[in-house]
């Protein structure tokens, strides 16, 4: 937990002191992309190289199409409840 606290906070430093770079937001977007990308990836090969999740993978994907969809909806209902309720006023 440390290491993820302390790198965040390095990140933020490196921001405060380089935020008027103007080749920094799209470089910062272009290695965040490619770290998910290689985070992605290594989490696939972990996963197609564990036996169990690999011969439970129709009850795994059952599961994960389930919390997916339920979290969709309660996604897109907080967000009509949110603009129903504090940004109806900004309609008109």
């Amino acid at each position: 937990m440390f290491n993820v606290l302390f790198f965040l906070l390095t990140g933020i430093l490196v921001g405060i002191v380089l935020h008027k770079r103007v080749w920094l937001p799209p470089v910062a977007e272009k290695l965040t992309s490619i770290a998910i990308y290689l985070l992605l990836l290594t989490l696939g090969i972990k996963a197609g190289s564990d036996r169990t999740i690999m011969s439970r993978l129709d009850t795994l994907g059952l599961t994960a199409l389930g919390i997916s969809l339920f979290a969709i909806i309660g996604s897109v209902l907080t967000a009509w409840v949110v603009y129903k309720y504090f940004f109806k006023d900004l309609k008109q």
